[in-house]
């Protein structure tokens, strides 16, 4: 049969196809219009730019239990387990956008040290490692505790694309730009413009606190593919664990033909999953991705895959994955330890109360649920940052706690809450971020505003108060929140520090209306640290989080 019919090129298409797919519903991921043309409606996405997390059983299971409620959309994960169950872990192999990359950089791959080359087909207990990681993740999410994000692979590439690589292409296209323009290729760099910027490239230049630290997770992953191919779901993915144990039992095995085999151990060079194909070595279902190769480089028709017929086609060690109970309680024992981890550097607002106030700074987006729900239902992707247009969201480090680092907080100083903009509550895979409307947002035809936080004055900086400099900036751009803005000016006439008489109107809060946006800290001119700071205090979310005066 000509290879261009063999099952490894429709494989490979598969992962062509799925690969572009993740990466067009990320691209989309965006403000979908021109903000200049929307003056009095919300932004809409139309686009299913989650749909990649709703495939996913290991963040449908561990949200279901860290969250004790049930999302519909889960549903898809249905027939990816289903798939496993027949096929093996062919979702590894076959669609996982993650585990394409990893393959594009394990090919050509030459092993930094001769002794790794040896036996490295081999099983070996460290590939355990994801069979722990799989049972802490799980059994912490049973305590509350969702950690799932931090190695779950669409979270960790939509995270690591939105805050390292879609930044970075930004700032070269930018940089390009500006060769192309002083070289006087003003057409060119027209053209780059309107084809890539606001697609692979961000509107406007950004970048985001952490984006360092998480650079290097993804760089070091990727890097590990040269030491052993596919290392990742080979011995850290969680998700390739909770399939291959699905995969314990399929129908679907490779049979070998101990006499055809020749012991050229092409079929081990290009194993995708570490499975041991080859011919007098246990064959591993749980490791095996489908990826068709050993077949199709086997010079002597010496593998095949079939359906077991008789239960005993295949000996019973060799459906099973090498993990003892030791590795399944260890993991279990690990996950239920550490799960109070999620508390360190939080503190209580009230006795009894399951309520977090970590940090004044932790300001969460619009829609976002009370800390605690919160933080079992984010699971940390970066894509309410990606879609964010004034690049306002940031991945959270200690101000959350331990469980809430790289979740999404507002950060005035970088950008500000779009009062048009509900992006972030409709991109959240997991209902972290509800979708809010603009009535709801703003307080529009009767509704009660929903605030993320409240500014204040430093008057020890601020310009008309500190040093008689006539400045209304903050008042300016505060957005109207039924019917009034947060920022009032008092008309005062003060003596300025070189004794003359100044009219100016000084800015105070109005804290029914003010909602947290920050736009205020953001545009102060006061730059260093501005002379009006928003903090999460007042925040809707929240019923504790107020300002209140103790009675004496």
């Amino acid at each position: 049969m000509s290879k261009m019919f063999r099952l490894v090129w429709l494989r490979r298409l598969s992962q062509a196809l799925f690969l572009v797919l993740f990466l067009v519903l990320f691209a989309m991921t965006t403000l979908p219009v021109d903000t200049a043309e929307i003056m009095e409606e919300a932004y809409i996405l139309d686009a299913p730019v989650a749909w990649f997390f709703h495939l996913d059983p290991l963040l449908a299971t561990t949200y279901f239990l860290a969250s004790r409620s049930f999302l519909t959309d889960f549903l898809w994960v249905i027939p990816v387990v289903v798939l496993a169950i027949l096929l093996n872990r062919t979702f590894c192999g076959w669609i996982c956008p993650l585990g394409t990359i990893h393959h594009l950089f394990s090919r050509g791959r030459k092993s930094l040290n001769r002794k790794l080359r040896r036996n490295r087909w081999k099983w070996r207990p460290s590939r355990n490692v994801k069979y722990v990681v799989l049972m802490v993740v799980v059994a912490a999410a049973a305590l509350g505790a969702n950690w799932v994000g931090w190695l779950d692979p669409f979270s960790f590439l939509t995270r690591s694309l939105a805050v390292v690589v879609h930044p970075v292409l930004g700032a070269t296209l930018d940089g390009l730009i500006r060769v192309l323009d002083s070289l006087g290729f003003m057409a060119v760099s027209d053209f780059l413009l309107d084809t890539l910027r606001g697609t692979v490239t961000p509107f406007q230049s950004r970048y985001f606190v952490h984006a360092f630290l998480i650079g290097g997770l993804l760089f070091l992953v990727l890097w590990l593919n040269r030491i052993e191919t596919r290392f990742w779901c080979r011995y850290i993915c969680p998700l390739g664990a909770l399939l291959g144990t699905c995969a314990v039992r399929a129908p679907l095995v490779l049979e070998k033909d101990d006499e055809k085999c020749t012991r050229c151990k092409l079929c081990l060079k290009h194993c995708q999953g570490g499975d041991q194909p080859i011919a007098g070595e246990n064959w591993i279902p749980s490791e095996c991705h489908f990826c068709y190769n050993c077949v199709d480089v086997c010079p002597e028709d010496a593998l095949a895959f079939r359906f077991r017929g008789r239960p005993t086609a295949v000996r019973e060690r060799e459906y099973l994955p090498d993990v003892d109970r030791r590795v399944v309680l260890g993991g279990l024992m690990g996950g239920l330890f550490l799960a109070p981890l999620q508390s360190i550097g939080a503190e209580n607002l009230e006795k009894g109360e399951a309520g977090y106030k970590i940090s004044d700074r932790l300001i969460r987006p619009p829609g976002a649920a009370a800390e605690p729900e919160f933080l079992r239902k984010c699971v940390k992707c970066g894509a309410c940052m990606k879609v964010c247009p004034t690049n306002a969201l940031h991945p959270a480090g200690w101000e959350a706690g331990f469980s809430g680092m790289w979740t999404p907080m507002l950060v005035p100083k970088v950008g500000y809450c779009d009062d048009r903009c509900t992006l972030c509550g409709q991109v959240c895979p997991t209902e972290a971020i509800r979708q809010v409307t603009l009535d709801e947002k703003l307080g529009l035809n009767g509704r009660e505003p929903i605030k993320i936080g409240l500014a204040y004055v430093d008057r020890n900086r601020c310009l008309p108060w500190a040093q008689g400099v006539p400045c209304i900036v903050c008042e300016e751009v505060c957005p109207t929140v039924k019917g009034e803005k947060a920022i009032k000016l008092i008309p005062d006439t003060v003596r300025t520090p070189n004794g003359r008489m100044v009219d100016v109107r000084k800015p105070t809060i109005d804290q029914e209306f003010c909602i947290g946006c920050g736009i205020c800290e953001n545009k102060c001119p006061v730059k260093d640290s501005s002379a009006i700071i928003v903090t999460c205090v007042g925040e809707t979310r929240s019923r504790y989080n107020r300002i209140s005066v103790s009675s004496v």
